[in-house]
């Protein structure tokens, strides 16, 4: 009530226990620049002193790496001393007895790594710490509490505001971009990983996915979810027109993709910025009214609706979605829509196999056509009210039989 609250709490878990660095993220471009400010064709470098910088190893316990490197005139170093070689040992300015980091077997493999410089009038020697190692680049630790200005809500505020081109509050304190981008690379998420969020909101974290997709190789998927809560007539939102949160959410993730993919065409030439949208529902069957009732004209009633089965107010598409679901197809997968002979099939490309579904009447001629047209197709699914009669649905299981088709009915 008396202080302005400016913070939040980040919980994060993990169904195990994980290794010292798991939720590490990699250096920016910028950080390193500035902390390998060196280069040759291997890349970007620093150079760490050798010796350990940790007091509480030494000679004393680790007298397997106390040992003289022998450095040239001209600098050059080596383990095998010549003529007029200065010998270093890692011994600090106060005279303990330090020790190398690394083994006299690793020093001799990687001796080209290593340089010496004379500092305060004693030689030191160093080496080269790439920002590029074995093929990633190099990665840092998250500190507990985050500072930094680009993880204010007011940051967050400004990329909406600037997405939407309103200085109005469409949506209040949306979170910064910037810092469930760092949330989602320290899930150190993999090749079409998914992202889900419960309270999606306004979207931000799609559009996060979208910005850590366009800065990488990655191709991670996300999962929004939100009730479709009422904005308040007096609102901006409403005014702007969105009647719901989750018509916010749309917009922003429309137009956030193509601001992300305009912005660096070179890098976002294969950038995915679809989605689809689903909205939670009762299912399309028609559920059987067994309430006890003496009149004729409802009995016919419901059993003419028992034999065409599904809501007379769902179009095909809802039909098809309730099909994925049931047969265990995920909804990301892509669907193609297609005519033969009149009547509109849907192809599912469901993995290493593709899917047919067959929703309108359709007879055995156009199943010979689509055999004809799609033999890469292995299992068709049809709503009984595909077939005419039962010879039709009879005969159409023998002619996929013979081909080695699956057929399968909702």
């Amino acid at each position: 009530m008396y202080v302005a609250t400016c913070h939040e709490y980040i919980l994060c878990y993990s169904k195990s226990i994980l290794q010292k660095g798991a939720v590490s993220i990699e250096k920016s471009h910028e950080e390193i620049k500035n902390d390998y400010p060196f280069e040759d064709k291997n890349g970007r470098y620093r150079e760490l002193e050798l010796r350990n910088t940790h007091r509480e190893f030494g000679r004393h316990n680790r007298p397997n790496l106390y040992y003289p490197f022998y450095v040239g005139a001209n600098g050059i170093i080596s383990l095998k001393r010549t003529e007029n070689d200065i010998e270093v040992y890692p011994i600090w300015d106060d005279g303990f007895n330090g020790c190398w980091t690394w083994g006299q077997d690793n020093a001799l493999q990687n001796i080209y790594l290593l340089s010496s410089k004379k500092v305060n009038g004693a030689w030191k020697i160093y080496r080269k710490a790439y920002a590029m190692q074995d093929g990633e680049i190099v990665r840092k630790q998250v500190k507990s509490i985050w500072t930094e200005k680009e993880y204010y809500t007011e940051k967050g505020q400004s990329t909406f505001n600037a997405l939407f081109n309103t200085k109005e509050k469409i949506f209040q304190s949306p979170k910064s971009v910037d810092l469930i981008r760092v949330l989602i690379k320290m899930s150190q998420a993999k090749e079409r990983d998914t992202i889900l969020d419960f309270f999606s909101g306004s979207a931000t974290t799609a559009h996060a996915v979208m910005q850590v997709n366009a800065e990488g190789s990655d191709k991670l998927k996300f999962i929004m979810v939100q009730i479709p809560e009422q904005t308040d007539k007096s609102s901006e939102a409403y005014k702007a027109g969105y009647k719901n949160f989750c018509e916010i959410g749309k917009e922003r993730i429309r137009r956030a993709g193509e601001k992300i993919k305009g912005g660096k065409p070179l890098f976002t030439t294969d950038l995915d910025i679809g989605f689809k949208v689903f909205k939670l529902d009762s299912s399309n069957l028609k559920i059987w009214d067994n309430s006890p009732t003496m009149n004729e004209a409802e009995v016919a009633k419901r059993i003419q609706e028992s034999i065409l089965y599904l809501l007379s107010d769902r179009n095909d598409i809802d039909i098809l979605y309730e099909i994925m679901l049931k047969f265990g197809l995920f909804l990301t997968i892509p669907v193609e829509e297609f005519s033969v002979n009149g009547t509109t099939v849907y192809i599912i490309s469901a993995y290493a196999y593709k899917v047919i579904v067959c929703i309108q009447p359709i007879t055995l001629e156009s199943v010979e056509q689509i055999l004809h047209d799609f033999p890469e197709v292995g299992t068709f699914i049809f709503a009984d009210k595909c077939f005419a009669n039962a010879n039709e649905l009879i005969n159409t299981q023998e002619i996929l039989k013979k081909t080695d088709r699956k057929m399968k009915l909702f």
